[in-house]
Order: C-alpha cells, then structure tokens, then sequence
C-alpha cells in the first residue's frame, strides 16, 4: 500500500482575508436584520410631512401647506430627521405624558402621506407621523417619536439634533423655554 505524497496547498493570505470578510459582514447583517433595514447605514431624510402641528402652552396650531410658517416647520422637520440617529432611546409615551405633551408642553407632531422610512441600527419600523417634544418630559434629548395612526412606538430614536426644527419654532415666535 502506498502513501499519497502529495501535499494540501492552502493560502494563507486568502483564509486571512476571509475570515476578515466575515469578521466585517456579519456585523453588518446583524444590524440590518434587526432594524429590518438592509440600507441602515446611508444618511438623508427627504420626505416633508403634509401637515404639522405645533402644540404649545395647552393651545394647538395647525400648519398646511400653502399656509405661513409651514415651510420652515416642514423643513425643519426634515432638516433635524436628515441630521442622522444617534441610538435608541428606550423610551415610551405613556397616556399621561402624551396628554402633557399636547396640553402643557411645546411639542411638534409632523404628519405624512404614507409611511416613511428613517435610516438607522435600530427598528424605526415604518412611522406616518412623529412626535417631537422640545420642551417637558423627555425633552432632554432630541427624541422622534415614532407612531402609526395617533399610537406611537416605544425606543423612538434619538437624533443628533433637532435645532433645525428649535429654531422654526423660534422663527415662528414659540417660546422653547424649558419646562418643568
């Protein structure tokens, strides 16, 4: 019986580079899988919402388009989603601070045609209107408020700034004092 002589050949520079390979896609998988969005990590925001509304000092206003003011919000709007996501907040509106954020704080509720998207690591779902609150509870940090049909989703994301939207509201002569 003979023994083979001939030796197994192996590259050690291909096997570097694809365990590399991996080591850099499945990351990325695993986030575009869990924010169920395979285009998670591309930057922009270029949808404006149809309507907004400015709740503020237990009155609200409503902005269309065609309307005074409603550029600026609808921009600012669009210029603070386009700003980017920093993380999940892990936060949730329960019934009474969504009653405070409409009656006794200054707030922002955009609304739009049809569902968007917000790219991010995290599930932003696939949202019709969002919530901003600038001032009160919960506004320490620049959160968006995800919701469908007047509900919104806890984990809203927290953008990395929301001063566009601020400073259309101070344009406009809202008053973004804090509020405790």
């Amino acid at each position: 019986m003979s023994v083979p002589t001939d030796r197994v050949r192996t590259n050690p520079i291909l096997m570097v580079l694809v365990v590399v390979g991996f080591l850099v896609l499945i990351p990325i998988l695993v986030i575009a899988i869990a924010s169920q969005d395979p285009f998670w990590y591309v930057n922009g925001f270029d949808v404006l919402p149809y309507r907004v509304v400015v709740y503020a000092g237990g009155e609200s206003t409503e902005y269309m388009q065609g309307m005074p003011g409603y550029d600026q919000l609808a921009e600012g709007v669009r210029a603070s989603l386009d700003q980017g996501v920093q993380r999940g907040s892990a936060i949730g509106l329960s019934p009474e601070s969504l009653s405070d954020a409409y009656q006794k704080y200054t707030s922002v509720e955009a609304f739009f045609p049809g569902p968007v998207k917000l790219h991010a690591a995290i599930n932003t779902h696939a949202p019709n209107q969002m919530l901003f609150l600038l001032t009160g509870r919960h506004s320490d940090y620049p959160i968006a408020f995800m919701g469908v049909d007047g509900m919104y989703y806890t984990n809203g994301p927290i953008l990395n700034t929301n001063e566009p939207l601020r400073a259309a509201l101070q344009a406009l002569d809202y008053d973004l004092t804090p509020v405790q």
